[in-house]
């Protein structure tokens, strides 16, 4: 089924024990139904290609030499070992294009990416709104979001905007915790998970 996968341990326990990776830091996607720009999605604020300057939203033109087409179909070989030197050319939002090598290297992962509060118009006032991106749930996770919550409660934040579209999952125990954030007192000793295995 689309739901199950195999995966060395080592691997698991660097992602969801350590919150780290190995490789560059990048994810990629087609801008267009035709299939003509190649996109970057997201970078890892911690990776070689974050400090080599690769930001959301470039339009890649190439790397190694090789075109979108190749890129998306798999040409470049799955990097998980540090010291892979890669050459990317991208084209930026303002029209600039630039050449730059990253280094696959063993970074730490930012769960949360994104965490401020949004003043939004209301029909009476304003409303104090918290905007968060969390992208994995992993252990390591847990710091980044007990820092987010702290900053939207010292703000006063009554709403909450979480955005999950890039998070993969991970640990129920860490999801657990998020939604006890979020819910506050009210869910106290309610079922948040029933887990039955196959």
């Amino acid at each position: 089924d689309r739901y199950s996968y195999t995966q060395q341990t080592q691997a698991f326990e660097q992602f969801h024990t350590e919150g780290t990776r190995t490789g560059f830091g990048y994810t990629l996607v087609w801008a267009d139904i035709l299939q003509t720009q190649l996109r970057v999605r997201h970078v890892e604020p911690r990776s070689p290609v974050a400090a080599a300057g690769l930001r959301r939203g470039d339009r890649v033109l190439g790397i190694d030499g090789l075109g979108p087409r190749a890129i998306a179909q798999g040409g470049l070989p799955t990097v998980t070992t540090p010291g892979v030197a890669r050459r990317f050319t991208v084209q930026g939002a303002d029209g600039q294009q630039r050449e730059f090598t990253a280094v696959s290297a063993s970074f730490p992962l930012a769960p949360v990416t994104h965490a401020k509060v949004i003043e939004v118009p209301s029909a009476q006032s304003t409303v104090k709104v918290a905007y968060m991106a969390f992208h994995e749930f992993i252990i390591a996770g847990e710091g980044d979001l007990d820092r987010a919550f702290m900053q939207f409660n010292a703000a006063g934040a009554t709403e909450l905007v979480l955005d999950l579209r890039y998070n993969g999952g991970g640990s129920v125990v860490l999801a657990r915790g998020l939604a006890s954030m979020i819910g506050g007192p009210r869910l106290e000793g309610k079922t948040f998970a029933d887990i039955r295995f196959n």
